[in-house]
């Protein structure tokens, strides 16, 4: 009989302890990342002002961004430069340390993401002075680096 009871008790404290791992989906962490995930699948939403998912003291002096822009066979291109990793493949995860991408706004929208340093061909510009923002992004899209370039092209 004091089997029996050892072995309901092993059953109830593993029982105990799958309740108290399970993933809690109503956490507000895990709603302010799925509201930001899903604010982000179109590319279209403005930067977020919301805490970054791993917050350091220090993010935005641990990152630089320069750009600059240049005209080739009548196509105007921009070309970044930064010491944070440019990374497709975590693109849109969890993230990681040194690494994400940088958010593309063309006049003020949300263009897309530049996620490597090769020269980016520039679309859609209207003519005359177009403003071109840059802003170093996480890889779930948090604006927390806290460090952006404005520059002006000038589409003839």
């Amino acid at each position: 009989m004091s089997k029996q009871y050892l072995i309901l008790f092993a059953l109830l404290l593993i029982a105990i302890g799958l309740v108290g791992c399970g993933n809690d989906t109503t956490s507000p962490s895990n709603e302010a990342s799925n509201d930001e995930a899903s604010s982000h699948d179109q590319h279209t939403a403005q930067p977020d002002t919301t805490a970054p998912a791993s917050s350091s003291s220090n993010k935005a002096t641990n990152y630089s961004l320069d750009a600059s822009s240049y005209q080739e066979n009548g196509v105007h291109y921009l070309k970044v430069t930064t010491n944070l990793k440019l990374s497709s493949e975590h693109y849109e995860g969890a993230p990681v340390d040194g690494e994400g991408h940088i958010h593309f706004y063309l006049n003020g929208d949300l263009i897309g993401p530049i996620k490597d340093d090769a020269p980016y061909p520039l679309q859609n510009l209207k003519a005359g002075a177009n403003t071109i923002k840059l802003v170093l992004a996480e890889n779930n899209h948090s604006e927390s680096y806290g460090v952006t370039k404005e520059l002006s092209v000038e589409n003839k």
